[in-house]
């Protein structure tokens, strides 16, 4: 719905719902009228501007169409109050400012009605706004004289703080040169540790599957400290052998990366069943005896002779 239906739907309710109209209220011709604060301001000022728009017996009412650009004039709107019984105003409050001297006009504004089921535009009395100076009163002083162009002596506030911000970072630049060369050994990273202790991949996974079978947690009933040992020990070594990162991976992870490493079949796919049998018994909590550890490791040592490099000796698996 419009704003201008909803002003005529407003007034109509306004007219039904408010009830007879008290004594002297007005019911005869609809009239509008147009009034200022005051008739004068000075430049900028703002002044009260209020419509008042006295229905009588017309049906409907929208609001003044005021423009926010009337002429030399900046019309500022503020709102539009319904009347609160019957044959009282309805009334459109604004401002108006102006932004030169003279004699401003405010313009008419048209109010459209609906009286007996027909449309009718009544318009307000135009007003005259006289506008001063801020200055009134003082037109005939002379400008003064412009003075002197004045020197201003330099200011080296900034250049000084930055001086003293380079000088701070020099003399930290050459505190670390210092620490570095004083104690640059003591300082220096120990290096990373070679995790097969500079043996070969097969030789050090053989000596680790006899570690673990030695400490017997298997038969202690450790089973999953056991399956957590062989599941390292067997990514470590595939890591080592085919150069790959395979600590952080998961089994579905591992497998791809060795088919892509060029790694055996047959390794790949007892890698995949040794890793799932220690996924399982850590976290499916699946119970394994001694006898299976003891396979699982066996089974471990088939993946290592499949991908020893071809002048390595095999290691039989039963001399686990």
């Amino acid at each position: 719905m419009s704003r201008r239906a909803r002003g005529r739907v407003a007034l109509a309710l306004a007219l039904l719902l408010s009830g007879p109209a008290p004594a002297g209220a007005e019911d005869g011709e609809p009239r509008v009228e147009s009034r200022l604060e005051r008739n004068d301001a000075t430049v900028g000022d703002r002044v009260g501007w209020t419509i008042e728009v006295y229905p009588g017996n017309a049906e409907a009412v929208e609001a003044p169409a005021v423009r926010q650009d009337a002429g030399d004039l900046a019309v500022t709107i503020l709102g539009w109050d319904p009347p609160t019984a019957r044959g009282e105003p309805w009334i459109w409050r604004g401002t108006v400012a102006a932004f030169r001297t003279g004699e401003i006009e405010v313009p008419s504004v048209p109010v459209q009605l609906t009286v007996d089921d027909e449309p009718r535009v009544l318009h307000t009395e135009a007003l005259t706004l006289d506008i001063t100076s801020v200055l009134a009163g003082e037109e005939d002083v002379e400008p003064a004289d412009l003075k002197g162009v004045q020197s201003l002596a330099p200011d080296y506030t900034a250049l000084q703080l930055a001086l003293l911000v380079l000088a701070g970072l020099l003399a930290v630049s050459a505190g670390v040169w210092w620490l570095q060369r004083r104690y640059g050994r003591e300082l220096a990273a120990a290096p990373r540790p070679d995790p097969f202790e500079r043996l070969e991949p097969h030789v050090w996974v053989y000596r680790e599957l006899q570690r673990l079978l030695e400490s017997r947690l298997a038969e202690a009933g450790r089973v999953e400290e056991f399956c957590e040992g062989l599941s390292q020990i067997v990514k470590r070594y595939l890591g080592g052998r085919y150069r790959l990162e395979l600590m952080e991976r998961t089994t579905t992870e591992v497998v791809p990366a060795l088919k892509q490493a060029g790694a055996e079949a047959r390794a790949t796919q007892e890698a995949r069943a040794v890793l799932e049998l220690c996924d399982r018994v850590k976290f499916a909590r699946e119970r394994l005896d001694a006898a299976a550890c003891r396979a699982a490791v066996e089974q471990a040592y088939r993946i290592v002779d499949a991908t020893r490099p071809a002048e390595a000796k095999p290691v039989e698996q039963g001399a686990a």
